[in-house]
């Protein structure tokens, strides 16, 4: 079985996961301020944008992984093409770091120092903005010709994704932050808006960056797909069936190929 990863699909697919994730914590978000309900056995915080190592930050992790896979693959086409591919292995290993950082919480771990060292507060409160601004300053240098590269209609998907995840990470965390101080966060509706704006455009921003990617991949040729072969009986005649049968062995199965995603350049890319 194979389904081949068109734009439009993808994009659909993920978009629609991002707002049931959406609905279901602000579902919960209603429970807490207006019923005064936080947890309902355990469910609300699984499904809290607001928290960590649950359903929507592996999602999360997972959609960032894919974008990295993706530009992976870009790499893997210009590389093979002898293009200039440095820029998108650059990319590609920046796309991986976010991933790790999406699925372990790493850049929470700046705050304290990050803090204490600048002496930061109000909107840089939350001080692991710093460094992870200037490393989004350093990407958007090293990268810029490579972006630059890019078709003009792609090139503005691009700039767009990198915008809208920027400022739903950085941006929406600064003005989230002086709301943050008073009780952490916990009851403060303004800062549960701010929140929440935050994670929902980081999710929207990853999905623009992997639709760009892809309609970059399909204006090279290059379709990827995602193939999974269903389970193979071994051959067996008839003499080796009745053996087993009398000695009771049991016929061995073999499992499923694992799955696997696969690229292939079609024709020359166009112009």
């Amino acid at each position: 079985m194979q389904f081949t990863l068109t734009p439009r699909a993808v994009a659909r697919c993920l978009l629609t996961i991002v707002c049931a994730l959406a609905a279901a914590h602000l579902a919960g978000q209603w429970s807490t301020f207006v019923l005064q309900h936080d947890r309902l056995m355990g469910i609300i915080p699984q499904f809290s944008l607001n928290e960590e190592l649950n359903v929507p930050s592996f999602y999360s992790g997972g959609a960032i992984l894919l974008a990295a896979a993706l530009v992976g693959v870009v790499a893997a086409a210009k590389r093979k093409a002898g293009e200039a591919h440095g820029g998108w292995i650059f990319l590609a290993f920046t796309m991986l770091f976010l991933s790790f950082d999406e699925f372990f919480s790493v850049h929470e771990r700046f705050n304290i120092p990050v803090r204490n060292a600048l002496h930061t507060s109000g909107v840089l409160y939350l001080a692991w903005v710093i460094p992870y601004a200037t490393l989004a300053a350093f990407v958007g240098v090293a990268c810029w010709k490579t972006v630059m590269s890019l078709p003009a209609g792609i090139r503005g998907r691009m700039f767009v994704s990198g915008l809208t995840y920027v400022f739903g990470a950085a941006g929406m965390e600064m003005l989230g932050a002086p709301h943050w101080v008073v009780n952490w966060g916990a009851g403060d509706l303004v800062y549960a808006f701010y929140s929440t704006s935050e994670e929902v455009l980081e999710m929207v921003g990853i999905v623009m960056f992997i639709h760009a990617m892809l309609l970059y991949l399909e204006h090279l040729k290059v379709s990827v797909a995602f193939s999974a072969a269903p389970r193979q009986e071994p051959r067996v005649t008839p003499i080796e069936s009745l053996q087993r049968a009398v000695s009771g062995t049991p016929t061995p199965r073999v499992g499923p190929r694992p799955a696997r995603i696969t690229a292939t350049r079609q024709g020359r890319p166009r112009h």
